[in-house]
């Protein structure tokens, strides 16, 4: 007879599982610590992935509160079992269930522990090399093809001997930091020639190993003053850092490429006519950001 199981089995058997891989979690990252894993709450639940939109497992964090969803064929692969028609074990298929929450909740975890003290954004993303490290230590998986990228990586060969949790958080800080120097000498505003000043933002790479040049504003402003004419061009740059960007090699790559606009995924190009002090007209010169 086939196995069904119902949406409240279900949602116990999540709460089940992640109450054990924290406290797996736990113990790897607070051994002897009386402390919870995480500062903040964490939820649970499955959930049906759109079509448009698949995944095994999802992460957030809404209203300081860590939420997990999970795909509900990955959960029914396991609690509705077949083994006519299954390729996998009914241990495979459990196993790969935990993995899926281990995954998710490593995300909460670094988001949970690093966010406050990284001035990039989105340390808990998954091409993140602050997640990545994370995620091996604690013996998870991720199988998107920038994975590629983090086995070659700088950040691979100086943590793959690190057994112990303390060392590798040390070197993650130490890490971070670094990031954070790289980000605030480029991301100053520079004056480039008269009137001319660029800034420098990055962030924290969804699904790219390397350096992604995501967004490209630029603003020329045209006046008059003093019976002259007045120009100003101001442009902001924002990046994408995946793991195998390293932060010497994040301070050679994004000044190289920000002399050209066209290595950008989203541009905005605007010219701005100051005609009078109320009256301001705007020429879109390119746009794909919206």
């Amino acid at each position: 007879m086939e196995n069904k199981s119902t949406k409240k089995d279900r949602q116990q058997l999540l709460i089940t599982l992640l109450s054990k891989e924290m406290e797996h979690l736990r113990k790897i990252c607070f051994k002897y610590q009386r402390r919870p894993l995480l500062d903040y709450p964490i939820t649970i639940q499955e959930e049906k992935c759109p079509k448009d939109n698949q995944y095994a497992g999802l992460y957030k964090y809404e209203n300081d509160t860590h939420k997990i969803y999970i795909d509900t064929d990955e959960i029914k692969k396991y609690t509705d079992y077949n083994k006519q028609i299954s390729y996998y074990s009914k241990k495979q298929a459990f196993n790969n269930l935990k993995s899926i929450i281990l995954h998710e909740l490593t995300h909460a975890y670094v988001k949970d522990r690093f966010e406050l003290i990284s001035k990039l954004k989105g340390c808990e993303r998954d091409a993140s090399p602050i997640f990545l490290a994370c995620l091996k230590h604690f013996g998870g998986h991720s199988g998107y093809n920038f994975m590629s990228g983090y086995y070659h990586s700088d950040l691979y060969y100086e943590t793959c001997d690190i057994d112990n949790y303390k060392e590798l958080e040390k070197y993650l800080i130490c890490l971070i930091k670094e990031y954070n120097k790289v980000s605030e000498e480029l991301g100053k505003s520079k004056s480039i020639g008269n009137n001319n000043y660029t800034l420098c933002n990055f962030e924290y790479s969804y699904r790219n190993a390397g350096l992604l040049p995501k967004l490209y504003s630029k603003d020329t402003i045209v006046g008059v003053k003093d019976n002259e004419f007045k120009i100003l061009n101001t442009s902001a740059n924002l990046y994408e850092v995946g793991v195998a960007i390293s932060p010497y090699a994040l301070k050679i790559l994004a000044e190289k490429k920000a002399d050209n606009y066209s290595n950008f995924k989203w541009k905005g190009i605007n010219k701005h006519y100051c005609l009078s002090n109320k009256n301001i007209k705007t020429i879109n010169i390119e746009d794909n950001i919206n």
